[in-house]
């Protein structure tokens, strides 16, 4: 018996997911014989469902919602001790949702769920950070920060202009900390603004840096940015825009496998892909092809 389950948040996609998961349920009625529905109701309930899924024997977990719902999801699959491990479907129906994005799916939910090839799977790279797992960025700085400091319900109303407002509004901080990074053998120590460790820059057809990173190559990519004012990081912008980070002299970039990062200062909070993780010291590992994924129906 070929089984499916769907986990969502109904808070997400300002609580339409609940609608979704009924259009969701009747495309997958199609190629399932069965298909469970589980909502979450507080954090970490997608992880136990998604474990529960995988020890059941479950041959495929449709996340849905944004980042948060899909790295819980995976969590749970990564986390779990089963033969087999299911087969994800990520869906679109929060504020964001990067792999979706990363697999080119419409960042319309319908169209994305009409669009699906359960025919069609790839595998992606995941990384751990000590315990917890993300799938596509690791981050230190005030732009997580300001992530973190979106209200729920802001998040739900007004989407991307709530994360925006927070980013403009923290920015001005330009905080430094005060960490020793190893990374290739090589010990960095010193005060750095921000530190972004990237799995995949291929947000759907978006690439903000444009060359030596590609989509599951099996490594991390490490950006550090030294301690510089405020000015100085707008300074920055057009060689992001512009995918020449590279030459940039305020950012240092490593391609590694492993990562270890400490700090002797007071608690420093890390972000995994948007949501607050735990606090520093982080060992960061990459799992290469660990999730097998649904691909898009290009016909």
């Amino acid at each position: 018996m070929k089984k499916a389950t769907i986990i969502f948040n109904p808070v997400a996609g300002k609580g339409k997911t609940r609608e979704l998961t009924k259009y969701l349920e009747n495309k997958l009625l199609q190629e399932f014989d069965s298909v469970e529905i589980q909502a979450t109701e507080k954090p970490r309930d997608a992880i136990l469902f998604a474990t529960e899924a995988c020890i059941n024997g479950v041959h495929s977990v449709f996340a849905l919602g944004g980042d948060g719902t899909v790295n819980e999801v995976v969590q749970g699959i990564m986390d779990a001790s089963c033969e087999k491990k299911p087969i994800l479907g990520a869906i679109p129906g929060g504020t964001f949702n990067g792999v979706s994005r990363i697999m080119e799916f419409s960042q319309n939910p319908k169209a994305a769920i009409n669009n699906i090839d359960f025919n069609k799977t790839e595998f992606i790279d995941i990384g751990r950070s000590n315990k917890e797992t993300f799938n596509m960025i690791y981050s230190i700085g005030d732009v997580p920060e300001s992530l973190h400091n979106t209200p729920v319900e802001e998040k739900s109303a007004f989407s991307v202009f709530a994360y925006a407002f927070n980013i403009a509004r923290d920015a001005v901080k330009n905080s430094h900390y005060h960490m020793s990074i190893n990374v290739n053998g090589e010990n960095i120590e010193g005060d750095y603004s921000h530190v972004v460790i990237m799995l995949s820059t291929a947000l759907s057809k978006l690439t903000l840096i444009n060359k030596g990173i590609e989509k599951n190559d099996g490594y991390l990519h490490l950006f550090i940015l030294k301690e510089s004012s405020l000015f100085e990081k707008i300074g920055i912008l057009p060689d992001l825009i512009g995918g020449n980070i590279f030459e940039n002299e305020m950012i240092k970039y490593f391609k590694t496998k492993e990562i270890l990062i400490e700090s002797n200062e007071e608690i420093i909070n890390t972000d995994l892909d948007g949501d607050k993780a735990s606090p520093l010291p982080s060992k960061i590992t990459i799992i290469p092809k660990a999730i097998e994924i649904y691909s898009l129906d290009n016909k």
